[in-house]
C-alpha cells in the first residue's frame, strides 16, 4: 500500500506571496497618494454664504469619515499585507488615512447638496493670497458660482 502525499505547489505560494505583496504596493501607493490642493464647492448659482450653509452641514461628517476609514483599513489590512505588516502599514500612514477619510466624507456630503470639488490654478491661489479680505471674499463668491480668474479681472477691475 502506497501513501499518496500531496506535494505542496511551489507556484501557488509563491503566487500567493507575489499577490499579497502586490496589494501592499499598491496600499502603500494610496496611503502616500498627493492630498489634492486648495479648492472651493462649485456649483453654478450659488454664492459664498450657500456654500458657508452647507459646510456647516457638511463639516460633522469628516471626523466620523476618518474614523470609519481608519477603522476599515486597519480591519482590511490582513488580507493585502498579513497579519503584522498590513496593521504596522496603516499605523504609519493613519494621519494620511484619516485625512483622506476626512476629505472623502465631505465631498461626499457637499455632492449631496449639489456641489463639485473645483481645484484652484496656481493664479487663483496667486490671486487670494496677494488681495485683501474684501476682494478674496468677492473672488470666492466668483469661483463657487462658476467663474474664474479671467472673468473676475475682467469685470472686477474694468474701470
Amino acid at each position: 500500500m502506497t501513501m499518496r502525499l500531496p506535494l505542496l505547489s511551489v507556484t501557488s505560494t509563491v503566487s500567493r506571496l507575489a499577490r499579497k505583496w502586490s496589494f501592499l504596493g499598491l496600499g502603500l501607493l494610496a496611503a502616500c497618494a498627493e492630498v489634492p490642493g486648495p479648492s472651493v464647492p462649485f456649483q453654478a448659482g450659488k454664492t459664498l454664504e450657500d456654500a458657508k450653509a452647507v459646510f456647516e452641514l457638511c463639516a460633522p461628517q469628516g471626523p466620523r469619515g476618518a474614523s470609519f476609514n481608519l477603522a476599515a483599513t486597519y480591519w482590511l489590512s490582513p488580507f493585502w499585507g498579513g497579519v503584522i505588516v498590513g496593521p504596522i502599514t496603516v499605523a504609519a500612514n493613519a494621519e494620511q488615512i484619516r485625512a483622506n477619510g476626512a476629505r472623502l466624507a465631505v465631498d461626499k456630503c457637499f455632492k449631496d447638496h449639489g456641489y463639485t470639488r473645483r481645484e484652484l490654478s496656481a493664479d487663483e491661489i496667486k490671486f487670494l493670497t496677494q488681495n485683501d479680505a474684501y476682494t478674496r471674499e468677492l473672488f470666492l463668491d466668483h469661483l463657487i458660482s462658476g467663474g474664474g480668474l479671467a472673468a473676475f479681472e475682467k469685470d472686477a477691475f474694468a474701470n
